[in-house]
């Protein structure tokens, strides 16, 4: 695989990201957060839940009471990264993160959880208590969606031939793409 344009390496991250969010099997599907703590950078791995390339957004699902809430909220500048190794393509995300917990896009990702995943989000101390429906609402309360607003791509081609990359920022004419350094 190769790019010859850099506006092509930009869609294949969009067609990579889409198919990870539709696909649970996707090599994709877990990606890395990357936030900030008042003494220095955090990394996880979360599920990338939904993608819409119109709106530059990126969807996964947290637990509220998480660490990673709380530093969100003081520093919001984040970052995605996901790495498909059949087509050695890394891909970094960066743009301002929300938490979302209410509001018609946070019911509808709710509603769309099984209950075993909607146990998740109970406290680690209610966690032998069953499932009824007093159980399922603490459960909600501690379900949060965590929105990236893409503004910043960075595509890497891991090539055996050489490496390929390409830098792109968001402006209100879309995406700029350049060439860069690997």
């Amino acid at each position: 695989m190769s790019w010859q344009q850099s506006g092509a390496a930009v869609e294949y991250a969009w067609e990579l990201l889409r198919a990870a969010a539709e696909q649970p099997a996707h090599a994709c599907r877990v990606v890395a957060l990357a936030t900030s703590a008042a003494d220095g950078p955090r990394v996880r791995s979360v599920v990338l839940r939904r993608c819409v390339q119109d709106r530059r957004s990126l969807v996964c699902y947290t637990d509220a009471r998480s660490e990673k809430v709380a530093q969100i909220k003081q520093t919001p500048i984040s970052e995605l990264m996901a790495y498909e190794p059949e087509s050695r393509v890394q891909v970094r995300m960066r743009g301002r993160l929300r938490v979302v917990s209410q509001g018609a896009r946070w019911r509808q990702a709710w509603e769309q959880l099984s209950e075993r995943q909607r146990g998740e989000y109970l406290r680690a101390t209610d966690a032998g208590l069953g499932r009824g429906a007093d159980q399922l609402g603490r459960a909600r309360r501690n379900f949060a969606l965590l929105q990236l607003q893409v503004t910043d791509l960075d595509v890497l081609l891991i090539g055996l031939a050489g490496h390929q990359r390409v830098q792109a920022r968001w402006s209100r004419r879309g995406w700029i793409a350049q060439w860069a350094t690997p």
